[in-house]
């Protein structure tokens, strides 16, 4: 599997995982003598049929008092417009940057959209780079609209729950926006690579996820990124989880029960939350 698509589909906020029917990810709990953040690993685009709570699950969520996610999700139309803002180069500089042919391919993944070349050259190569990927698969049952997070949030509005967040759109933007060009450019690249494993890609870390193989899913994301990507590795998920365990800490030190929900490659490896708040002395056990 292509390492940027694994470090991509693991760490952004459109996780893509075409789960199967019934998924039973992992949840640990972090406690201290009168507070509980109960840690849940979420994917956050899915397959409609994907059913991804269990009895454990429903039970934390009643008990919470609050619920944490990563950003605001309630307008997701409103989020997708200021991350495309944000995505354009008003000196239109991508068929310069990544050169002729994959310009071309890159052109050709995006005119069915209604962009045309002069559109195509404005993009930053970063949301090039999502705009191939949301291109690799379009057409399949993989929505937003059914992402664990899209349905926590949710629900939590339904239900009154107060709701928070680790951080805002414009940080998770910044974290592929702040990259440098050769880190950008590759990106792109790999996304137009990875157009005929895209599939097999998401089912792959599908298996891993909703079986709660946390073993399998750090070696395979976490620490082959790590190894390979270093620059990414550190925006996506080193600095975000430092500031988040902070926050969270914080959090820790009032009373009452939490549920915190992230994309699962957020908890993983020794730069994760479960391996940070352990290290800041919390009781962490995984429930589920």
């Amino acid at each position: 599997m292509l390492t940027l698509f694994r470090l991509f589909a693991a760490a952004l906020a459109l996780l893509l995982v075409a789960a199967p029917a019934q998924a039973a990810p992992a949840i640990w709990a972090v406690r201290d003598a009168d507070s509980t953040l109960y840690l849940f690993g979420t994917v956050h685009i899915t397959s409609a049929d994907t059913a991804w709570r269990t009895p454990l699950y429903d039970r934390i969520y009643q008990e919470a008092g609050e619920v944490w996610l990563e950003l605001d999700l309630t307008d997701i139309g409103a989020m997708r417009a200021r991350i495309a803002r944000e995505g354009i180069d008003p000196e239109g500089r991508l068929e310069a940057r990544i050169g002729k042919a994959d310009f071309g391919r890159v052109l050709a993944l995006l005119a069915p959209y209604g962009l045309d070349a002069a559109a195509v050259r404005r993009l930053q190569p970063w949301y090039a780079g999502l705009q191939v990927l949301y291109a690799n698969i379009a057409g399949t049952s993989l929505q937003a609209e059914t992402g664990a997070e899209v349905t926590v949030t949710a629900a939590a509005q339904a239900d009154g729950k107060p709701m928070r967040y680790l951080e805002t759109v414009m940080d998770q933007v910044h974290a592929l926006s702040d990259q440098s060009e050769v880190s950008q450019v590759a990106f792109l690249r790999e996304m137009l690579a990875s157009g005929g494993e895209t599939t097999a890609a998401v089912n792959e870390m599908a298996d891993a996820w909703s079986a709660g193989d946390e073993t399998r899913l750090t070696e395979e994301v976490i620490a082959a990124v790590k190894a390979a990507q270093p620059e990414m590795y550190d925006a996506l998920f080193r600095r975000r989880n430092l500031a988040w365990a902070e926050t969270l800490d914080a959090e820790m030190r009032g009373a009452g029960v939490d549920l915190v929900t992230v994309g699962a490659g957020h908890l993983l490896g020794d730069e994760g939350l479960v391996a940070l708040l352990r290290a800041k002395g919390y009781r962490v056990e995984r429930v589920q």
